[in-house]
């Protein structure tokens, strides 16, 4: 994780809390973020719905585990990390079907 990548963007987000221009500009970076994820799980096959369920959970784990269980250890974060990307990659556990 790049951690100064990652304080920017909360720094960001959090000026957008209070300017709604910011908060604009965000909103649609989330969009086109969503949308560019979504396209690469539609072209695994999945149906749209589907894809785009799958593009929010891999969005909120790349921007929540970067705030959740801080005490744990670079090793322990690593770790999870490693397991959360896996289970949002692959798309057809039975088939082991990955994006």
């Amino acid at each position: 994780m790049n951690t100064e990548g990652m304080a920017v963007e909360l720094a960001i987000r959090q000026g957008a809390r209070s300017d709604d221009a910011a908060a604009a500009a965000m909103a649609g970076v989330d969009v086109a973020r969503l949308e560019n994820i979504g396209h690469l799980y539609r072209a695994t096959g999945l149906p749209t719905e589907q894809a785009d369920a799958q593009a929010f959970l891999f969005y909120c784990l790349t921007f929540g585990q970067s705030l959740l269980f801080l005490e744990r250890g670079p090793r322990k974060r690593s770790a999870d990390r490693k397991v959360g990307r896996k289970n949002c990659l692959t798309i057809n556990p039975e088939r082991g079907r990955t994006l």
